[in-house]
């Protein structure tokens, strides 16, 4: 078990999506993202994302990307992972994306969310780490390679 494993599960794990826009990247995150059951929608965190999203790009290099938001009436951390079957060229720099990490933190959380982004880049620079997600084949040997 890894310091993920609390923040996500296999349905919020989408491995291998055909999607051509960030609106698309975005819309399809923020439905894996959404509870109906505590009232946070995909909508609301759609706009979150994107609103984080304008402030500065997300984009941390090596076709990564880790949208990230604070969310109203959001109790506990969640993460979604996407992999693309093509990179998207993601940003006003033109930067190829193919892995999508997004995280969206309860609205009270302070510095916890720059500790857990400083974690999850740690997890990313392991050896190998970003072969290993980009050659994951199914949606549970990428859930795993998160989750292990």
């Amino acid at each position: 078990m890894n310091f993920l494993s609390p923040f996500i599960s296999q349905e919020r794990t989408l491995n291998k999506a055909s999607l051509s826009s960030q609106k698309r990247v975005f819309e399809v995150l923020s439905n894996l993202l959404q509870n109906p059951d505590d009232g946070v929608s995909g909508d609301l965190i759609y706009q979150k994302l994107f609103e984080r999203e304008r402030i500065g790009s997300t984009v941390i290099g090596r076709g990564v990307a880790v949208p990230h938001c604070r969310v109203e009436k959001l109790e506990v951390t969640r993460l979604a992972i996407l992999t693309l079957e093509s990179p998207l060229e993601y940003d006003t720099n033109q930067q190829a994306v193919e892995v999508f990490i997004a995280a969206i933190f309860p609205l009270e959380v302070n510095d916890v969310h720059i500790q857990f982004m400083a974690e999850l880049v740690k997890f990313l620079k392991r050896p190998n780490m970003l072969e290993h997600i980009r050659k994951a084949d199914s949606n549970e040997a990428l859930y795993a390679l998160f989750s292990q």
